[in-house]
């Protein structure tokens, strides 16, 4: 059943270029709560590191809240918001959605909706274990 995991995280700018935790096959990057180099690759993060597992329209709502959330953090000259129409649109067609914004004191929000599965990696299963094989590996790892 395809579905859409969420994921937020908030934290110190200078932190995202540590691309080494970032990377699958890094010791830490199971335990790091940094965002993956890779969108797909947080599948292969432990199921608890997941804000929740959405149809599309309910991903929509979880992703337009926590942006409202931060709202008044936000700093710089930023893209518009996505629009919850287009977003429905692409998560319906199985797409990812995913955004990024510096915030006050030099702090960075990811929100990020992954596919799955995903369309881009189908060898990674469900962190969940919806469907088959182990949930959250590559094959062969």
């Amino acid at each position: 059943m395809a579905h859409h995991h969420a994921y937020l995280w908030a934290g110190p700018g200078r932190a995202l270029f540590n691309d080494g935790p970032r990377r699958p096959l890094h010791p830490a990057f199971q335990a790091t709560d940094l965002p993956p180099l890779e969108r797909a690759h947080w599948l292969l993060k432990p199921a608890g590191r997941s804000a929740g597992t959405f149809p599309p329209e309910a991903a929509v709502r979880w992703f337009t809240a926590r942006l409202a959330e931060y709202a008044q953090a936000v700093v710089g000259r930023c893209g518009p918001a996505p629009d919850p129409t287009t977003m429905l649109a692409d998560l319906a067609a199985g797409e990812d959605v995913v955004g990024g914004w510096w915030l006050s004191g030099d702090r960075f929000l990811s929100l990020q909706l992954i596919a799955c599965p995903h369309r881009l990696r189908p060898e990674i299963s469900c962190p969940n274990g919806v469907g088959k094989g182990s949930a959250g590996r590559l094959p062969g790892h």
